[in-house]
């Protein structure tokens, strides 16, 4: 049976927005398929769920909505998230009594102390997005829902979930109920940390992602993986139960928004692009940075670029109390697209030495900027790096520190390493994970299990291909 039409559920899009401004690599994977979709003018329409049930969604006006949203200039915390960790709500002299008290006491007025004041940080930004939410970034979408009516779902249509189907999907009465209407079911699979990985996650999203397995995910008519390794990750959950699954290509390529160069340091830098969580290993990065100024010689400065996430207040306190290790850590908390784009113009190369993902995408979106990539062995990192990064095991910062070593004495040979990727790296384009996404569709019904090889078939010189275990290789001595 061939697809009647496809209607991809954005539920956790608006959510996010709603919420945040910068997308991760999950809304930024499903906003530019749907993108991507939208532009081949097949026969796809657009929804989320909403208290009144599924509701249309005006496509354009959101995406429009979300690229404006998207490319503001927002407030800069830095200078917040220093004051969090170094300045105290007492006053002076109660701090000077605070010295003379025996240790424990005076431990526990400091915990009072910081809890006090992120208290008051948390209060002051829910009282702008109360009181000035069309001056507060974290209004998101401004309460517009971008509903045109009720979804009119009809048998045979594809009701397929992007993003991070896990955190609202539909309820196995919703899920009868569709059904029975001959609506089928697709969902991606983007990772498994939280319980592969569980210490570096929350415990809810644990449990969440576990009830989505048990449920909608077993019940769904296929599954979507962002890579093998996360296509390997399922199968070994879901077992004999795992419905069909493909592998789908994921998009990329240089970002296009103009280049905004106006948070670029001008002096030399190494970056680095990740959420800050403890999974994306900022404290390695530290450590990292740590030995190479040991080791002497000319270090540049290390640029940490990314929104703030879970698990990530002692990294930050670390960078902080250590005044950004004496001005050679910089962060630059939620850059736009533009700020994104001029950083890896600007860059020596990138780092990336997360301990898991299911992707990896600022690998592949560095590559597409021509920037070679010192990245993280684990995972699902090399199908996204390939034969163009080298790797180091995330665990063991030595290889790390002797790479980037290599790299910062040889500026010639790193050129030679950027002309290589700019001459033989070819991106995959979203045009293409969209296709891709059709394409399995309306194929005829695959046997139960993995059914994606033909995916990465569809483009044999590219970055896809998944089983190079070679890097690129380090500049000479």
């Amino acid at each position: 049976m061939t697809c009647n039409r496809l209607w991809l559920d954005l539920s956790d899009v608006t959510r996010f927005f709603a919420a945040h401004a910068r997308p991760t690599g999950i809304q930024r994977f499903s906003l530019e398929t749907a993108r991507a979709l939208a532009a081949s003018g097949g026969p796809v329409r657009f929804c989320a769920t909403s208290p009144q049930g599924w509701r249309e969604l005006d496509f354009a006006g959101l995406s429009a909505a979300i690229a404006a949203l998207s490319a503001a200039p927002l407030p800069t915390p830095a200078a917040r998230t220093t004051r969090a960790h170094t300045a105290s709500p007492w006053p002076a002299p109660l701090i000077a009594l605070a010295r003379r008290l025996p240790w424990a006491p005076r431990l526990a007025l400091g915990r009072l102390a910081r809890a006090g004041l992120e208290t008051a940080h948390a209060a002051g930004a829910l009282g702008r997005v109360l009181i000035q939410p069309r001056h507060w970034h974290e209004a998101g979408l401004g309460g517009r829902t971008f509903h045109l009516g009720p979804a009119r779902f009809a048998p045979g249509d594809w009701l397929v979930g992007l993003g991070a189907s896990w955190e609202s999907p539909p309820s196995p009465d919703e899920r009868a109920r569709l059904r029975a209407l001959g609506v089928r079911l697709g969902f991606a699979v983007h990772d498994l940390i939280p319980l592969l990985r569980p210490e570096y996650c929350l415990p809810a999203q644990g449990r969440a992602l576990a009830a989505w397995l048990d449920g909608a995910a077993r019940e769904a008519d296929m599954l979507f993986a962002v890579s093998r390794h996360t296509a390997a990750d399922a199968r070994a959950r879901l077992g004999a139960a795992a419905p069909p699954m493909t592998v789908l290509p994921m998009g990329g390529g240089p970002l296009a928004a103009p280049p905004d160069a106006r948070r670029v340091p001008k002096e030399p830098f190494v970056l680095m692009v990740a959420t800050f969580e403890a999974r994306k290993n900022h404290a390695g990065a530290l450590r990292l940075w740590r030995l190479l100024l040991s080791q002497g010689g000319a270090v540049p400065k290390l640029v940490l670029a990314g929104r703030r996430g879970w698990l990530a207040d002692d990294v930050l306190a670390q960078i902080a109390a250590s005044e950004g290790l004496g001005g050679r850590v910089e962060v630059i908390e939620q850059p736009s697209d533009a700020e994104l784009r001029a950083l890896y113009q600007a860059c020596l190369f990138s780092l990336f030495p997360s301990f898991y993902e299911g992707w990896g995408l600022p690998v592949s979106e560095a590559l597409a900027h021509g920037v070679p990539v010192l990245a993280s062995s684990a995972s699902a990192i090399p199908e996204a790096g390939g034969a163009f990064c080298a790797y180091f095991d995330p665990d063991h910062l030595a290889e790390a520190a002797r790479l980037a070593r290599l790299w910062l004495d040889q500026p010639d040979e790193l050129a030679a390493l950027k002309a290589r990727i700019r001459a033989q790296y070819r991106p995959l384009s979203w045009q293409f994970t969209a296709r891709a996404l059709v394409a399995a569709l309306n194929a005829p019904a695959p046997e139960p299990g993995l059914a994606g090889a033909a995916d990465h078939e569809a483009r044999p010189d590219q970055l896809h291909q998944q089983h190079q275990p070679e890097q690129a290789s380090p500049p000479r001595r």
